[in-house]
């Protein structure tokens, strides 16, 4: 029985489209995104990482300079002051009371190693100063001043930007207070060199308008591996 040539181009037609889904399958399947997709997945959205710089000076804690008082030398350093204590009201003679030294010079006369406490008119004071070897992977190959910012109960204050100069004019930088955790919650550290040598050092706490927060504190570094990090602490002190 012969077929009728219809029925043969029928056939050849749905041949045809079957072949072409066939691949039109496959290229969906290797491509889900082309654009022959009827149902093409969401586009993600994509997301961009930019570098920000660190953050500008802002403390943690605020806190309001009180008037001056003293008077510094060319150094940075106050003048010597005493200030009397309260007197107690006289009862039948006006016979002066002596008035006693105050605590920060007691201690700057009878511990002479010791940084001292004075009544300044800046609110912040050394607490300490201490030499300690360098624990990083460069050992020797180093020579930083580091220390700390807390405030008048001891809780570290981030944020203080913290002047370091000297070396003869090599160095003249501002760190932050917070930037180096290996000291603390508000250590800073500032390199300056790759080995220990005897050199004299400026360092002072800044406002965010460069007002001196603190005395000028002059400090020499050592040529000792053992103590090529000179650690300065500054405490509030009103």
């Amino acid at each position: 029985m012969k077929l009728s040539p219809l029925l043969d181009i029928v056939t050849a037609i749905f041949l045809l489209l079957t072949v072409a889904v066939i691949a039109f399958v496959a290229l969906l399947i290797a491509n889900p995104r082309s654009p022959l997709n009827p149902l093409p997945q969401p586009t993600l959205i994509a997301i961009v990482v930019q570098a920000t710089d660190l953050p500008t000076y802002t403390p943690t804690a605020t806190f309001t300079p009180g008037p001056p008082t003293a008077t510094a030398s060319a150094t940075g350093s106050p003048t010597a002051s005493f200030t009397p204590l309260p007197t107690a009201t006289p009862t039948a003679s006006s016979t002066p009371v002596l008035a006693l030294p105050t605590l920060a010079t007691s201690l700057s006369t009878t511990l002479p190693n010791t940084p001292r406490f004075t009544q300044a008119a800046v609110p912040f004071t050394v607490k300490s100063i201490d030499y300690q070897p360098n624990r990083t992977s460069d050992n020797c190959k180093w020579s930083s001043i580091a220390g700390t910012v807390s405030d008048i109960q001891g809780v570290p204050l981030k944020g203080v930007a913290v002047s370091v100069m000297g070396g003869g004019g090599t160095i003249d930088e501002t760190h932050f207070s917070g930037q180096e955790s290996r000291f603390g919650d508000s250590g800073f550290e500032v390199f300056l060199g790759s080995q220990p040598r005897v050199d004299t050092y400026t360092v002072q706490l800044l406002s965010k308008t460069n007002s001196p927060l603190s005395d000028s504190v002059t400090v020499r570094t050592r040529a000792d591996c053992k103590q090529n990090v000179v650690v300065v602490n500054f405490q509030q002190n009103h």
